[in-house]
């Protein structure tokens, strides 16, 4: 379905993403303590589906910070937290290892990581088109430099989703 022109997705009445970007919730759920504010991270959050999702989950009381590095993407995110109706979110635009004078800090991160997206082929042409191994490796070594910095950050007991769009070992599992 096309959600162009539909007034409701564009006052923030509801956000599309794909089924698997769910996944976040059960994990939250299953993983977190929901009787106590919680201080969160989403490291990775243009153009914010996971970021809004997670902020509707938080306990009265908690921070999310949502932070995109790439600066073109932050006013996406900021807007469409801003339709969502966030109160508790601070949008940021740093590099990943700015976070790391915050060590122990906070009880999630959500860290969807930049990858290849081979996840997007049967959607993207344009994604298969621009795969390729050399933009694996690249990727995975990305990825490796922003899970490092985001595992300094997390707090003691505290978790790290860590997900992204790709099939590749080196990116995942790697």
């Amino acid at each position: 379905p096309s959600f162009t022109f539909d007034p409701f997705f564009h006052a923030g009445c509801y956000y599309v993403q794909e089924a698997s970007s769910m996944l976040l919730e059960q994990a939250f759920i299953q993983h977190m303590s929901l009787q106590q504010p919680i201080c969160a991270l989403d490291l990775c959050a243009a153009p914010g589906g996971k970021t809004t999702h997670l902020y509707s989950l938080l306990p009265k009381g908690s921070v999310l910070v949502a932070n995109e590095v790439i600066k073109s993407r932050v006013n996406l995110l900021r807007d469409n937290c801003i339709k969502w109706g966030t109160t508790a979110v601070v949008v940021t635009q740093n590099d990943p290892y700015h976070f790391q004078e915050l060590a122990d800090l906070f009880d999630w991160i959500t860290l969807d990581a930049p990858c290849s997206g081979s996840g997007l082929f049967r959607k993207d042409e344009k994604a298969m088109n621009e795969w390729n191994p050399e933009l694996v490796d690249f990727c995975a070594a990305r990825q490796k430099r922003i899970l490092h910095a985001a595992i300094e950050t997390v707090a003691e007991g505290g978790y790290l989703f860590y997900s992204t769009c790709s099939f590749s070992e080196e990116e995942n599992e790697d």
